[in-house]
C-alpha cells in the first residue's frame, strides 16, 4: 500500500533578525544563518554561471537534490523574472523525500523580503505529499516545476531528462550519506546534458572524489563568508544517449496545475 511521505520534524528559530530552520533528525540547517539568500546566489546561482548563461539561452534546465524550502528554487527565479523578455523557459526539477508544510515554509518566507512577491506562487504550487513526480506551471507555462517526491536515488534513477545545471543541496553529507552517494552522482551524470555545471555547499573530499569518479571535474572554491570551501563542476564525459526530457519520469501519483 502506498502511503503519504511524513513530514520532516523542524523547529523555526530566529537567530540575529533572520529565521533559522532545523532539521531535528539531521540536527543541520536548512540554509546558512547567516543570509541563507546570499548563499543560495554565491552557492548556486554565480557557481553555475546562471546569470551570465541564461541571457542565452533558450531553455534553462535546472535539477536539485533537496527542494527543502524553495529558497534555491526562489533564488534562482528571483533572477529568472528580473531577466524580463530575455528570460529563457526554465524547467526546475527537485527531490524531496520529507516536504515541508506549507506554513513553514511561509514562515519562513517572512524573513526574506527580497521574495515576498514570490512566495505565494510557491505556496500555490507546492504538491500533497504522494510519492512520485507531481509538475506545475507558473507564469503561463513558461516555468515548469517537476517536484519528485521520494528518495533522491530513486526518485533519478527513473527519470529521463537533460540538466544544464545542478544544485546538490542534501544536508551536511557525514549527517545524511544517502544524498551524497556514489550512485547518486552517476544518475546525475546520466541526466546532465553536455556542458552541464554543478554546484554545493559542501567541500568534501569524498563528495569531490565521487562526483569526479562519476565523470564530472569538479573544483574546491572559497566558501567565504558562509563556509571556509565549497565545490563547483561540470561534466567532463559525454553522458549516454537518453529520451526527451521528462518522457519517463515515474509518475503514479502526477498531477498538474497551471498558475499564471
Amino acid at each position: 500500500m502506498i502511503t503519504p511521505l511524513l513530514p520532516p520534524d523542524v523547529r523555526l528559530e530566529t537567530r540575529d533578525g533572520r529565521p533559522c530552520l532545523i532539521s531535528a533528525r539531521f540536527d543541520d540547517v536548512y540554509f546558512s544563518t547567516k543570509s541563507g539568500l546570499d548563499e543560495t546566489d554565491q552557492v548556486f546561482i554565480n557557481g553555475n554561471r546562471l546569470l551570465e548563461r541564461m541571457p542565452a539561452m533558450e531553455r534553462l534546465v535546472v535539477a536539485e537534490t533537496g527542494f527543502g524550502t524553495g529558497l534555491n528554487f526562489l533564488g534562482l527565479l528571483r533572477h529568472w523574472q528580473a531577466l524580463g523578455e530575455d528570460a529563457p523557459r526554465l524547467h526546475y526539477i527537485s527531490t524531496e523525500l520529507a516536504p515541508l508544510d506549507p506554513d513553514t515554509i511561509a514562515a519562513m518566507g517572512e524573513g526574506f523580503p527580497e521574495l515576498s512577491a514570490l512566495i505565494p506562487s510557491l505556496l500555490g504550487i507546492l504538491p500533497p505529499r504522494w510519492p512520485g513526480r507531481h509538475r506545475r506551471h507558473l507564469f503561463g507555462g513558461k516555468v515548469v516545476v517537476d517536484f519528485l517526491y521520494g528518495d533522491s536515488l530513486e526518485m533519478l534513477t527513473a527519470a529521463s531528462f537533460e540538466a544544464d545545471a545542478w544544485f546538490l543541496d542534501g544536508f551536511t553529507p557525514w549527517r545524511n550519506p544517502a544524498m551524497w552517494q556514489d550512485e547518486l552522482f552517476k544518475e546525475m551524470h546520466r541526466l546532465s546534458a553536455p556542458g552541464a555545471t554543478l554546484a554545493s555547499f559542501t567541500g568534501s573530499g569524498a563528495v569531490r572524489q565521487g562526483l569526479e569518479d562519476a565523470g564530472f571535474e569538479v573544483r574546491k572554491v572559497s566558501g567565504e563568508p558562509f563556509k571556509l570551501h565549497r565545490i563547483i563542476g561540470r561534466v567532463s564525459a559525454p553522458s549516454p544517449s537518453i529520451p526527451k526530457l521528462n518522457q519517463n519520469i515515474r509518475n503514479d501519483f502526477q498531477d498538474t496545475v497551471i498558475i499564471g
